[in-house]
């Protein structure tokens, strides 16, 4: 009796943490751009203006669409910042989001946002969302 309760309580400790363990979801990896891979990463306003491109950890993924927000100062000092945003399709940057960029390097922006990444999964139909990045910018 007594290695039948013993048996049953391994086989349900076993079973409770195979179960556990498959419940646990990986979080979406961050995109990467310009080198930076992680959010706070900080980008050279020299080096952003070369940079054209969004990438994803995995090869085998593809973007089907992001938006880039540039965090914009006032042409004045007493106006505030705001943030502009550009939508794009695919990896690359558009020339709507590439001359957002040029203008936050042009009037010293702090910040520049990659947000709402959509991925096409390998099978080339499913879709996924990635989290974004943000960087800072000197």
């Amino acid at each position: 009796m007594k290695k039948t309760i013993f048996s049953i309580l391994i086989l349900l400790i076993v079973s409770a943490n195979f179960t556990n363990a498959q419940n646990k979801q990986i979080p979406n990896p961050n995109v990467a751009f310009c080198g930076a891979t992680k959010n706070n990463d900080v980008i050279k306003y020299e080096d952003l203006l070369k940079c054209d491109e969004v990438t994803l950890p995995y090869k085998e993924l593809k973007i089907k669409s992001f938006s880039v927000s540039a965090m914009i100062p006032g042409e004045k000092a007493e106006e505030n910042s705001m943030f502009v945003d550009s939508k794009n399709e695919g990896s690359k940057l558009s020339k709507e989001s590439l001359d957002l960029i040029k203008r936050c390097v042009q009037r010293k922006g702090t910040k520049i946002l990659i947000e709402n990444v959509i991925v096409i999964e390998t099978d080339g139909k499913s879709e996924r969302k990635f989290e974004g990045i943000s960087i800072n910018l000197k």
